[in-house]
């Protein structure tokens, strides 16, 4: 089974992403699951880091859009965009505040 997770900020930035997601995704892809961390980047606003492989999970971060007021919308949208493009099964919002709640309320409109 295809999942992707999508964050609210990036493995730098709080610990809860390195230290809670990543754990059970690599859980999950022991036991034969393909899984993706979709997050928004940290370090460098309007650059996308550098796409990943930890051991057997992939982490992609997309870039934070400097827009006023529109800025959450548009990352969070950039979040669902890519998260959709790796076609997985189950799409799973961590911690669904910021990026990931605003994700988690486009994908439930998308698909209700």
């Amino acid at each position: 089974m295809r999942i992707a997770f999508i964050g609210p900020f990036d493995m730098s930035v709080k610990g809860t992403m390195r230290v809670r997601a990543l754990p059970l995704a690599q859980a999950l892809a022991r036991r034969g699951h393909e899984v993706a961390l979709i997050l928004p980047t940290a370090h460098a606003p309007t650059v996308g880091g550098p796409d990943q492989q930890k051991d057997t999970v992939w982490v992609e971060t997309v870039s934070i859009s400097c827009v006023p007021l529109l800025g959450y919308a548009i990352t969070s949208l950039r979040l669902v965009r890519r998260a959709l493009a790796w076609r997985p099964q189950v799409i799973h919002c961590f911690k669904p505040k910021g990026y990931s709640g605003l994700a988690l309320w486009l994908l439930w409109w998308w698909w209700k």
